[in-house]
């Protein structure tokens, strides 16, 4: 090989290597930018945990409250219902309005009255994996690990075609990094 095609060589591969850093330093970069971005959410969930929890309101006051359900009114929208901002005066407030009447505790407790039929254990098996995977996922597959403190069947959301949804997480509690110990 002569003299010109060995410096051809070098800085091809020069090139290569410091396109591979660049690449890498790059990946690096927006690696730690979204885990900011993570650790900020987590400081406002640590900060909204700290606040007073369970305001109990009328449908009236919720009526009010978002100018009867209005559409101006509508932050989102789901598969369990229709979620919007409502204004108490010093405090903006999210209310979200079910379009089933269905949690868990519905149709376990309450099918008669609403003239429905028993879920099959079919449906009870499949429900309880649904719940089974989002405790596994809070437990141990999230980035952080966080105990839910308040499962019971009216925390279990149900939609048309019976998929569950893990709800209300006014009591979850975040583990830290050695799980001994709690943060509420």
């Amino acid at each position: 090989m002569s003299f010109v095609g060995i410096i051809i060589v070098v800085v091809v591969i020069a090139m290569v290597v410091l396109v591979a850093c660049s690449v890498g330093l790059l990946l690096h970069h927006l690696k730690k930018k979204s885990n900011k971005k993570f650790e900020l959410s987590i400081e406002s969930i640590n900060a909204y945990l700290n606040e007073p929890q369970s305001l109990h309101m009328s449908i009236q006051a919720l009526k009010t409250t978002t100018n009867n359900f209005s559409v101006d009114f509508i932050l989102g929208k789901g598969g369990f219902g229709i979620v919007y901002k409502g204004d108490l005066s010093v405090t903006l407030i999210a209310v979200k309005r079910s379009i089933f009447e269905g949690t868990l505790g519905h149709h376990l407790f309450e099918w008669e009255s609403r003239n429905a039929s028993p879920l099959t254990w079919k449906q009870r098996l499949v429900i309880s994996l649904d719940i089974a995977r989002c405790i596994e996922y809070l437990h141990s597959l999230a980035q952080e690990i966080f105990i839910h403190r308040d499962m019971k069947p009216t925390n279990i959301l149900l939609d048309k075609d019976l998929n569950a949804k893990v709800s209300d997480f006014g009591l979850v509690k975040l583990a830290t990094n050695n799980k001994m110990s709690m943060t509420t």
